[in-house]
């Protein structure tokens, strides 16, 4: 008894450098992932909870953990601009970049503690990161210096979403839309008419924008923000406004056809420009909280207890990929 006792107080009055440190990765079924960012046909990374980051390079046959230097951080949004870099984005300002595929990471200076959730780069030298209490910064050189913009607003923000250097728009809670139109120097609140928080933002164009959140809400706008209707789903094999779905992600191909992906594994497909959303089967009931498409047909999706679903053919069928992560 007296020698684990004295071991105990050794351990936690040491330096943590005394000892090797051992990541413990939760089992599948309790791991959460946040967000995933695919490449190409075959690269993908997922992050989440916990410090989580998992990466393939063969179509998600096999999947990799990456180590990173915040090690139980949660991790919320991640972006690559090609195989080599890449940006994670979690709590209290935590930036991370790597200019290797993801074998070596760098801390970057936020200069801000809020937590930052979404991150979107529009090419490989400009991007842009938003969070808590109306947090965005911008980097104009991939990654590198990130500065801090004033959006006029405290809401949390989740989702960002720019077609050129100069016009972009983010979304957060309590229905909170916010727009630029000279790279995010100033920036203007629009009425969303909502107040479900706005989760996922997709502009294809000036004009028109489409936003998904709480509570079932789904939006769309024609004029570039001004004003936004909300969307009736029509329920067609399953799909409707039920409240309790939540819509957590979106893909739009196109300004009338799009995918969006919430609740309970929900995967909402529309190609009339949101008159009709068709249910899409997923074989899950978890969260799907991050859908990202590498190209037409290949997309993955990732969320709760672990789910990492991947489909071949634009999203009208998944598979899953879950028991490949290690």
């Amino acid at each position: 008894m007296r020698l684990t006792l004295l071991f105990a107080l050794y351990f936690f009055c040491c330096p943590v450098s005394a000892f090797p440190v051992h990541v413990i990765v939760p089992p599948i079924e309790e791991r959460t992932y946040t967000h995933v960012a695919s490449i190409d046909s075959v690269t993908c990374f997922v992050v989440g909870k916990a410090g989580i980051v998992l990466k393939t390079t063969d179509g998600g046959t096999s999947w990799k953990r990456v180590e990173i230097p915040e090690q139980r951080a949660d991790l919320y949004g991640a972006y690559f601009t090609d195989r080599n870099r890449g940006v994670l984005v979690g709590p209290h300002g935590l930036i991370l970049a790597t200019a290797d595929g993801g074998n070596h990471w760098s801390k970057r200076n936020s200069s801000t503690t809020s937590d930052l959730v979404a991150i979107r780069f529009l090419n490989a030298s400009i991007g842009w990161i938003v969070g808590f209490n109306g947090m965005i910064l911008r980097t104009t050189d991939g990654g590198k210096i990130w500065k801090t913009e004033y959006c006029g607003v405290n809401s949390t923000l989740w989702s960002v979403s720019f077609i050129n250097p100069k016009v972009g728009w983010a979304g957060g809670s309590g229905g909170t839309i916010v727009k630029t139109t000279d790279g995010g120097l100033h920036w203007r609140k629009f009425e969303s008419g909502v107040k479900e928080f706005v989760y996922t933002l997709h502009f294809l164009s000036l004009s028109v924008g489409w936003a998904a959140g709480g509570y079932g809400m789904i939006i769309k706008t024609t004029d570039g923000g001004a004003s936004w209707t909300r969307v009736n789903v029509h329920e067609e094999d399953g799909a409707s406004n039920d409240p309790s779905i939540f819509g957590y992600s979106s893909h739009f191909f196109n300004d009338h056809e799009g995918l969006i992906s919430g609740s309970d594994g929900t995967m909402r497909y529309t190609n009339d420009d949101g008159k009709t959303f068709r249910a899409y089967p997923t074989n899950t009931g978890d969260a799907l909280l991050s859908l990202s498409f590498a190209n037409r047909r290949i997309a993955w999706a990732v969320g709760t207890r672990g789910s990492i679903l991947k489909t071949s053919d634009g999203g009208a069928t998944w598979i899953n990929q879950s028991h490949n992560a290690e």
